[in-house]
């Protein structure tokens, strides 16, 4: 299918799409690890206490 002569439409297998999908996952979350090391090594990490991160989600301690 074309769409004014160019291209507009993929097949794809569903279980195709499923391993790309579970692969683009996987991709991302070792880019954020990479990240986070470089930033750390780097000296400009800058995270959220744990202490913050339960308070900003409710779950502060009574």
């Amino acid at each position: 299918m074309t769409d004014h002569g160019q291209p507009a439409t993929v097949f794809v297998n569903p279980n195709e799409l499923a391993e790309l999908e579970e692969r683009v996952l996987e991709l991302e979350e070792q880019l954020a690890a990479a990240q986070y090391r470089a930033e750390k090594a780097a000296g400009t990490f800058v995270g959220v206490p744990h202490e913050e991160v339960g308070k900003l989600l409710g779950l502060e301690r009574a």
